[in-house]
């Protein structure tokens, strides 16, 4: 397990702390701008893409990823994202209630492209059958769609709002 550790690049590490940080963040009640609140999910489905791209490249792939992104999106809509979500009428700033679901979606974007890259990187045998790109891309979409999903609604509870006055 040790000999594990060490073939790990140091920047690894620093990825998994900074996205525990930032998800551990998302579980309070917070004020952000619109803007702030698409930034983090469209980077994480960049983030993502890229996954897929650097470990698969091919089209099977990528199909794989649209329709686990698409699936999520349909499945979230029906959920109520925007619960609880107000906008602060001066500034435009959304409050948005705290949630663990962000970092259960980031280290599970984590742990996926962690877990595709030992698999390639030791020769896994279950890596080189043609199921494994497509199972890998379609969870990388779902958990991307979703986390993509989530920051949607959020925004549109925002915006459909009439205005709700929130003291500073």
């Amino acid at each position: 397990m040790s000999q594990l550790l060490q073939m790990i690049p140091t920047w690894v590490f620093f990825l998994f702390f900074t996205l525990l940080y930032l998800g551990y963040a998302q579980s309070k009640t917070r004020e952000v701008s619109m803007a702030r609140l698409t930034i983090l999910p469209f980077a994480m489905v960049i983030l993502s893409l890229y996954s897929v791209w650097t470990a698969f490249g091919s089209s099977l792939a990528f199909g794989a990823w649209i329709i686990g992104a698409g699936a999520a999106l349909a499945v979230n809509s029906k959920l109520q994202h925007g619960r609880g979500v107000t906008r602060h009428t001066i500034s435009g700033h959304v409050v948005v209630p705290g949630s663990w679901l962000p970092l259960g979606l980031m280290m599970s974007i984590f742990v996926t492209k962690f877990i595709v890259a030992f698999m390639i990187a030791s020769h896994a045998m279950l890596a080189n059958t043609p199921a494994f790109p497509v199972i890998a891309s379609f969870c990388f979409g779902v958990f991307s769609g979703t986390f993509f999903a989530r920051s949607l609604y959020i925004g549109h509870a925002a915006r459909s709002q009439t205005g709700t006055l929130i003291a500073s």
